[in-house]
This record gives structure tokens, C-alpha cells and sequence, in this order.
């Protein structure tokens, strides 16, 4: 259907004009205070987008096409090759503290939050004050991660991959998701290509899990979890601490890129690192994924249509 995309763009445009304007506008100023509000600025970009999803869901193919599309978040039996796939990106710190002990005859140090102490590391508790705080940012951030989901791949990706192999279709919702991120945020137009090419190569490591796993949306949610831990989209609903200036806070919020490592690693060479690991990996991991199952369906299964023709 040619009007489910553009009907889908205007709706979730709309929402965070309305966020933008109405929301972040009155309330951020002057502190940023994301703790005050409650929420992120990065939750309030994934509310706007899932709910930009379902509404036109709705409208578009009714309730049964809304039954359709939550049933995506069902739990599924992933096969061995997602599972690694998904878990991939918790061994960049085991690879870190190799690296650095090998090359630099040291562990890693942690600045991690107060309720946790790893490897001796000095605790200054930067963004975590307390267990509360650790578990609702984690859990901010999951549930964002999981709204962005029922948006890209619940919604996006299945209407795209109709007519288009698996690899033109993420780099369409490539670039739909980089303007509605401008939408929300145009402090970020200069660095649109960055967030772009971003997108980009995590969409294919994220379309194969996809395909993989039959089009539900679980796998694909844990995976985009630990990504968005890793590139900083952590920065939620845990009370700041006072010595981050409006400045490094607006930088935190707008950077798409490598913000962990500040959080967490004491040691600018280790953060340096650390960068170095992630970026071949995502890389690496995009171009296997692309070699291995090929364009069309990067994935050993067939690429997901549109499921919610099954509805009408």
C-alpha cells in the first residue's frame, strides 16, 4: 500500500513537532532536567515513533492489524547463529581487558556505578547514584529500545522489504529514521551523515536478526539494547550528577556515538580503544552479515513482508 509509509512519516512528525514545541521546550530549559521530567529525550523520540506505528496501524488496518503488529512481541525460539549475533556485542569489554593487558600490561579500570565495583576500579558514581537509579535507566532504556522496535522493524521494515530486497529496505528506514531523528533534534542536521551511516550498518546486523528470527521483535530489542547502551542513549531518567555543565549534557544527549566508554572507562587511552573495538566490529559484523546471506534477504530465512495483510 503506497500511503502506509507517507501516512506514517506525517503522524510520527507531527508527535514530535508536538513533543518538541510543547514538551522539551518547556521543560528542559534551563537544566536539561531530564531527572525533574521523569523521562529521556531519548524515550520521548521512541514513545513518538512507536506510537506514529500503531496509530497508523490503526487506521490503516484496524484492530486486528494492531493484534498483528503487538504480536510481534511474543517470545520466540531464536536459532544458535541470532543468539550469537545478539549477544555479540557483550565481548568488546572481555576484549578490551585482554587488549589492554596484553598491550599496555594493565586491567581495565571502571568508573561504574556505586552498587557495583569491577576490577578494583575507583567508584565515582557519574550518572547512578543508587540501585533505584541504575534500574529505572536501564529499564528507561529498554523500554525505549523496545518502542523504537515496534516502529522499525515491527512497522517499517516489513512494508519496505514488499518490494525490496532485505539491504534496500534498511537503507530506506535508514534514512526515514535519520530525519525523524532531526525532526526531534536539529542540533543533529550536521551531523546527519554520521547518524546515517550509523543507522545504516546497525540496520543490517538488525534486519538479519529480523529475517532470522520469522519478523518478531524480541531478539532484535535485546540486540538494539546493548547497541544503544554502548552509544550512549543511557542518559535517562537517573539524577545527574552536578558537575556535568549544560554543555557536556547536550553533548551526552546529541552525540550518537561511543559514550560509554566515557561513562564507564577512567583511562582516555582505554576509552580510545575501546572506540577502535567498536567501530570494527560493527563494521566487520555488517559486511559478514552482508557476504554470508547476501543483499536480498541477509538472512538464511526469507525476508519478512507485510504480516499484517493477514489481518484484512
Amino acid at each position: 500500500m503506497p500511503r502506509v509509509l507517507p501516512t506514517f512519516l506525517f503522524i510520527t512528525i507531527g508527535l514530535e513537532v508536538i513533543i518538541r514545541w510543547f514538551f522539551l521546550r518547556s521543560l528542559l530549559p534551563p537544566y536539561l532536567a531530564i531527572q525533574t521530567t521523569g523521562v529521556s529525550v531519548y524515550l520521548l523520540f521512541s514513545i513518538s515513533v512507536a506510537l506514529g506505528a500503531l496509530i497508523t496501524t490503526f487506521v490503516i488496518y484496524g484492530k486486528a492489524g494492531l493484534g498483528q503488529l503487538l504480536g510481534r512481541l511474543k517470545p520466540s525460539v531464536p536459532s544458535g547463529e541470532v543468539i550469537w549475533l545478539v549477544v555479540s556485542p557483550l565481548f568488546l569489554i572481555p576484549l578490551l581487558e585482554i587488549i589492554c593487558l596484553v598491550f599496555r600490561k594493565e586491567h581495565i579500570e571502571l568508573a561504574f556505578p556505586a552498587v557495583v565495583n569491577l576490577w578494583g576500579s575507583s567508584i565515582t558514581g557519574y550518572l547512578w547514584h543508587t540501585p533505584i537509579d541504575l534500574i529505572t535507566t536501564l529499564f528507561s532504556l529498554l523500554l525505549a529500545t523496545g518502542l523504537e522496535e515496534i516502529a522499525w522493524r515491527g512497522f517499517v521494515l516489513p512494508h519496505l522489504q514488499v518490494n525490496q530486497g532485505a539491504f534496500r529496505a534498511n537503507l530506506i528506514l535508514s534514512l526515514i529514521a535519520t530525519a525523524t531523528h532531526i525532526v526531534l533534534y536539529p542540533s543533529l542536521l550536521l551531523g546527519a551523515p554520521k547518524i546515517f551511516f550509523e543507522i545504516l550498518i546497525i540496520g543490517i546486523i538488525l534486519t538479519s536478526i529480523y529475517n532470522s528470527s520469522g519478523g518478531y521483535l524480541l531478539p532484535t530489542t535485546a540486540f538494539h539494547f546493548l547497541i544503544n547502551l554502548y552509544a550512549g542513549r543511557g542518559v535517562t531518567i537517573a539524577e545527574m550528577s552536578p558537575n556535568i555543565v549544560s554543555r557536556e549534557l547536550l553533548l551526552v544527549l546529541f552525540n550518537p556515538f561511543f559514550f560509554l566508554p566515557y561513562l564507564l572507562l577512567e583511562s582516555e587511552g582505554q576509552r580510545s580503544i575501546f572506540i577502535f573495538l567498536y567501530s570494527v566490529w560493527m563494521l566487520i559484523t555488517a559486511i559478514v552479515v552482508c557476504k554470508r546471506y547476501g543483499l536480498t534477504k541477509l538472512s538464511r530465512s526469507d525476508q519478512v513482508g507485510n504480516y499484517f495483510l493477514q489481518s484484512e
